[in-house]
C-alpha cells in the first residue's frame, strides 16, 4: 500500500511540471500571436512603401535623362510628406479645391486621421513603416537587455516635444502663412519635388544628419519607441484625434495585481491604468494578452468589449477604404505632364 501510494505521488510529481509547462507554453503562444499578427500587417504595408520607393527611383532615373517610355511618379510616396499635406489641407479650406500637387498626400492624411479616431491611433500601431522600424529597434533593445523605463515625470517632459513641434507647424501653416504665400508655396518647384528632396537626405546624408539618426537609433534601443513617443509631431496629431474616439483600453484597477506584465509588454512603455487616457496608446493589444488575469484589461468600442483583433482589421479597412474613396473622388495622382515632370526633377542637384 505504502509502495503504491509512493508510486502515485512520484507519478503526479512527474506529470505536474509537464502540465505546468503546457499551460505556460500556451500562454506564451497566446501573447506571441498578438505580436506576430501586428508584425505581419506592419510588414505588408512596409512592403507597399518599399515597392512605391523602388518605383520612385525608376521614375527619378527616367526624369534624370534615362531613355524609354515615361515612368509615372508613384503617388504613394506623398505619404512621407505630412507638411505638404497640411499645406494642401489649408489650400482646401481656403479655396475648396483639393491639393493639385500632392493629392495622395492629403488623402493619406485624412485616412490616417480617421483611422486614428476610429481605431485608437491604428495608423501608428499597424500601418506606419517608421513605427515598424521603431518597434523592431525597441524589441532588439529588450532582447539585448538594454531597455529602460524613465520616471513618469521625465517621460512626460520628453513627450511634450512632439506637441511643441506640432504646434509650431500648425501655427506656421494655418496662422502665419497668408493665402498668397500658401498658393505660392503649393505651386512652387520646391513643393512639387519635395519627395525627391526628402529622398536625397537619405541617399546623400550629411554628417549632422547621420549623427542625428545614430542618436535616435541608440535612444530607440534603450527607450522603447523613443522617436514615436517623444519626437513625432504626426503621431502627436493622430494621438489628439484618438482621444475623443470610441476605442480605448479599460483597466479594472480593483482587480489588478499590479504585476507589471502589461507595461513590460507594451511597445510604448505605458504604465498600467493609463492606456485609456493616453494619446500614445495605439491599441495594439499586447498588454491585454500579457495580463495573467481575465478581464482586468479590456478593449472597448463605444463601451462594448471587443476582441483586440478587430482593432487590426478596423485599422486596415478604415484606412484602405478612405484612400480608395477619396482617391477616386478627389484624385490620387497629380496631373503633371511628363515633359514638365522631367524638367522639374532633372533640375535637382546630384
Amino acid at each position: 500500500m505504502h509502495s503504491q501510494a509512493a508510486n502515485n505521488v512520484r507519478a503526479h510529481q512527474a506529470t505536474c511540471p509537464r502540465r505546468a509547462g503546457v499551460v505556460v507554453a500556451r500562454g506564451m503562444n497566446k501573447r506571441h500571436h498578438t505580436t506576430t499578427l501586428r508584425l505581419l500587417v506592419q510588414c505588408f504595408f512596409a512592403g507597399l512603401c518599399i515597392a512605391a520607393g523602388w518605383r520612385f527611383l525608376a521614375f527619378l532615373d527616367w526624369a534624370g535623362g534615362a531613355g524609354g517610355a515615361p515612368i509615372p511618379r508613384p503617388a504613394g510616396v506623398e505619404g512621407f510628406l505630412p507638411l505638404a499635406a497640411l499645406i494642401g489641407f489649408k489650400h482646401l479650406l481656403l479655396t475648396g479645391g483639393y491639393d493639385p500637387v500632392h493629392p495622395a498626400g492629403l488623402t493619406i492624411l485624412f485616412a490616417a486621421l480617421a483611422t486614428a479616431w476610429v481605431c485608437r491611433k491604428g495608423f501608428c500601431g499597424f500601418l506606419c513603416p517608421v513605427g515598424l522600424a521603431s518597434d523592431r529597434l525597441g524589441a532588439l533593445g529588450k532582447r539585448l537587455g538594454l531597455a529602460r523605463s524613465l520616471p513618469r515625470s521625465l517621460d512626460r517632459v520628453l513627450g511634450s516635444i512632439k506637441y511643441l513641434l506640432l504646434a509650431f507647424f500648425l501655427v506656421s501653416i494655418f496662422i502665419l502663412m497668408d493665402p498668397a504665400a500658401t498658393e505660392q508655396f503649393l505651386n512652387s518647384a520646391y513643393n512639387r519635388t519635395a519627395d525627391a528632396r526628402l529622398l536625397g537626405l537619405f541617399l546623400h546624408p550629411s554628417g549632422t544628419f547621420l549623427a542625428v539618426v545614430c542618436a535616435l537609433g541608440v535612444a530607440g534601443l534603450v527607450f522603447r519607441n523613443a522617436l514615436c513617443r517623444w519626437l513625432c509631431p504626426y503621431g502627436a496629431l493622430l494621438g489628439l484625434a484618438a482621444l475623443s474616439g470610441p476605442l480605448a483600453i479599460r483597466h479594472e484597477a480593483e482587480a489588478c495585481r499590479k504585476c507589471g506584465r502589461c507595461r513590460k509588454a507594451c511597445p510604448y512603455d505605458i504604465p498600467v491604468g493609463q492606456a485609456a487616457g493616453s494619446p500614445v496608446c495605439v491599441a495594439c493589444g499586447q498588454c491585454l494578452e500579457a495580463c495573467p488575469q481575465k478581464n482586468v484589461l479590456r478593449l472597448r468600442f463605444f463601451g462594448k468589449a471587443i476582441p483586440w483583433q478587430l482593432a487590426v482589421v478596423g485599422s486596415v479597412l478604415v484606412f484602405a477604404s478612405l484612400c480608395l474613396a477619396l482617391g477616386s473622388l478627389c484624385g490620387w495622382t497629380a496631373a503633371l505632364p511628363p515633359a514638365m515632370a522631367r524638367m522639374l526633377y532633372a533640375a535637382l542637384p546630384g
